[in-house]
Order: C-alpha cells, then structure tokens, then sequence
C-alpha cells in the first residue's frame, strides 16, 4: 500500500520494486518544508514523463502518481482531474484512501468528502482507517452514521476511542442546530484557501471538546510557523469567512495556531 496522505508532514512511504514505488520516492524527496515546489523544477518535468509510462502500464496507479505530483505544484484543477481519473478506474479502498490524503493535505474537504463516504462505508470500506480524515473531511455526522453501522456489525475500533468520543459529540451539536455536513465541509474550505495562498500543505486538523458538558468544538489547524504569522491566517480566514457569508457558529470555530 502506497501511503501518500499528509504530503506536507511526513514522507511517504515505499517499498523497493514496482515502478510506481520508485516514482512515489523520486516524489518524496522534491517535498520541500511543507511547502508547494516552485515552477520550473526540472527535476519534477523529469518525473511527470515517468508518470506518463505508469499511466500506460497501470492506469489506476499513474492517474494516483499524477495526482501527488500535482500536488507537490499546488495545481488544484489538476489535481481534480488526475483523480477524477482515479475514481473512475478504481473503487480500490487503499488507493482511495491516499486519494483523500491528497485532497485533505491541499485543504480541499469538499472535494474528498464523495471519496471519504465511501471508503469509509463499513459495508465496503475500511472506517478504522479512514477515520482520521473524518474531521479533516467535515464528515462528522456521517461517520457517526458508519460508527453505529459498523457497532451492528461488530466490527473492533479498538485504538480509536478518544476520538470516536469526540466525533460523535461534535455531531450531536451539529445536529442540533441544523447545520450539515456539507456547511462544515465548505467552511473548512476556506481554510485550505489560506493556507494555498501561502503555498502551504495542509495538516490534519484537531478536534478539541472544553471540558465538562461542552456546548461547541474548536477544529484547530496547526501551522509550522511563529504566532504572528498564526494570527495573520487567521485573519485572512474571517476575511474569507465574510465574503463567503459565513456567519460565526455558535457551534464551533475553526483556527490556525502556531506551531513554533
């Protein structure tokens, strides 16, 4: 298995033989700081031919490899493409796993929510592992529905307590107030906005319950960078956040803090 989700904190992982492996790690070590590569990198051309032969050898794969190598230039139209390609070749849970990490790690939830719902489907999925992109995603209260569904079926979550927990209060707010997945999804949205603005990769969000009987929930961003530059993205996010017409929640916030 291939692991390409959160390009702009870890390397991804390869083996030693198969041609898309070898590309996979030829991709990993044009990775720079979390950052988006500049244009005009030879070295990215030279890897986009051999992107052009997996295409042809294995469709599904290459279409995978051209998506990450789009990422790693920002190319966010490209990259819907390569993976629209992706989708239309493959149901492969693994794959669509990865495909999830490239869209999440581009800020783009609304764009991997359709592969999320369906890679994390009990009846055909995999939940345990693709329940970390669940915040990432703003599949919330879809997950809890895979959650009960996956409980009926006795299936081990085992490891994923904490988080499970969290999910499904954060839902029961949502719920509450009316507000859908898909709302969550679009404000996350705007998130990944100001972090491409940046060239930045995006990491997986936290999500943090005050304590006691919480009546909202705080999805934090955490950014590699000092608290000046924090607050600057956060201030670019409410600017987003009123143009797009996004009122403040009294269900939850989302922010960008410092990591340095």
């Amino acid at each position: 298995m291939l692991s390409v989700s959160q390009i702009e904190n870890q390397t991804m992982t390869v083996g030693h033989s198969s041609p898309e492996q070898r590309i996979l790690q030829n991709l990993n070590s044009l990775k720079s700081n979390g950052r988006f590569i500049q244009k005009g990198n030879i070295e990215w051309h030279r890897i986009g031919f051999q992107i052009d032969g997996l295409i042809n050898f294995n469709p599904a794969q290459g279409w995978l490899m051209r998506g990450v190598w789009h990422s790693l230039m920002g190319n966010t139209q490209d990259i819907h493409n390569s993976i629209r390609n992706v989708y239309r070749l493959t149901r492969s849970v693994p794959v669509l796993l990865d495909v999830i990490g490239i869209y999440t790690s581009h800020g783009m939830p609304s764009a991997a929510t359709q592969v999320y719902a369906y890679a994390a489907n009990p009846a055909h999925g995999d939940l345990l592992k693709a329940l970390p992109y669940a915040v990432a995603t703003g599949s919330l209260q879809q997950t809890v529905e895979y959650l009960d569904k996956a409980r009926e079926l006795g299936m081990d979550m085992a490891g994923s307590h904490e988080l499970i927990q969290k999910i499904r209060v954060a839902a029961r707010m949502l719920d509450a107030h009316g507000i859908p997945d898909d709302v969550l999804a679009r404000h996350l949205d705007l998130a990944g906005e100001v972090m491409r603005e940046d060239q930045r990769f995006q990491s997986l969000p936290n999500l943090h319950l005050p304590a006691g009987s919480p009546e909202s929930f705080l999805i934090e961003y955490t950014v590699d960078c000092g608290p000046d530059e924090a607050a600057a993205f956060n201030q670019s996010l409410s600017g987003k956040e009123k143009a797009a017409g996004i009122l403040k929640s009294p269900v939850y916030n989302v922010i960008f803090t410092a990591g340095r």
